[in-house]
C-alpha cells in the first residue's frame, strides 16, 4: 500500500477520515457558495477560492485511492466516492433553491442547443448537448436558463424557480419538486466507498491488498 502506516488509527483515517474530509470540504464550498458572505460568492477571487475547495475534496479522494492496489476496491470505491461527493454537492445547491427560491411563470421565446465538450483524465474527449432557454418572464431579472434537456418549446408557459440572490440557476419548478432531495444516494455511496476502503485496510477477503 502507498502511504504506509498499519496502526488501527492510521487505517481508520484512510478509510474513513479522509472520504469525510472530502466530502465536508466539498459541501463546504457548496455552503459558502449560496449562503455565504457575498466577498465569497459573488466575487471573481472569492469564486475562484471556492472552487479550489471543492476541488480540493475531489482531489483528495482520487490521490488517496492509490494506497489501495486491490482492483475491486480501488475501481469501486473510486466511483462511489466521485458518485456520492457529485450528489452531496448538488444537493446543497438544491436545497438553497427549494428553501429560498421564488416562482415566476415564464414564456419561452427560443430553444437553441449548444454543444459542450469535456475531456477525462486521459486525454479522450466527448460532446454533450444542453439546452439554453431565451425566456419572457414576469421577475424581469429571470431571462435564461441551461438545461440538460429539452422541457419545452418556443411560446410555451413554464413556471420556473429562480434564486432571489442571484447566485443560482432558475430550475423549472417540476424538475426540482420530482427529483426529491440527493442526500440520501449521495451520503449511502460516500458510506460505501470508505466501507470498502476500510475492508481492504483490515484485509477482509476478497477486499485485501495481497491475496
Amino acid at each position: 500500500m502507498f502511504f504506509g502506516g498499519d496502526a488501527p488509527a492510521v487505517r481508520l483515517f484512510w478509510a474513513v477520515g479522509v472520504p469525510v474530509v472530502a466530502a465536508g470540504l466539498v459541501i463546504g464550498s457548496g455552503v459558502l457558495s449560496v449562503h455565504g458572505p457575498d466577498l465569497l460568492a459573488d466575487t471573481a477571487p472569492g469564486k475562484v477560492l471556492l472552487t479550489l475547495i471543492g476541488f480540493a475534496g475531489y482531489g483528495i479522494a482520487v490521490f488517496t485511492q492509490l494506497r489501495y492496489t486491490n482492483l475491486i476496491v480501488f475501481f469501486g470505491a473510486f466511483l462511489a466516492l466521485m458518485a456520492g461527493l457529485s450528489l452531496v454537492g448538488g444537493a446543497v445547491t438544491e436545497d438553497a433553491l427549494r428553501q429560498r427560491g421564488e416562482v415566476t411563470t415564464c414564456t419561452v421565446r427560443a430553444v437553441l442547443p449548444v454543444s459542450v465538450t469535456s475531456s477525462d483524465s486521459e486525454g479522450r474527449t466527448q460532446t454533450r448537448i444542453r439546452y439554453a432557454y431565451d425566456m419572457d418572464c414576469a421577475e424581469p431579472t429571470v431571462t435564461a436558463m441551461t438545461l440538460d434537456r429539452r422541457v419545452a418549446g418556443p411560446g410555451d408557459r413554464i413556471d420556473v424557480l429562480h434564486d432571489p440572490w442571484r447566485r443560482l440557476d432558475p430550475r423549472p419548478v417540476n424538475d426540482v419538486e420530482d427529483q426529491g432531495s440527493r442526500w440520501p444516494a449521495g451520503l449511502l455511496l460516500l458510506g460505501l466507498g470508505a466501507g470498502l476502503r476500510l475492508l481492504c485496510e483490515y484485509d477482509v477477503w476478497p477486499f485485501r491488498s495481497h491475496w
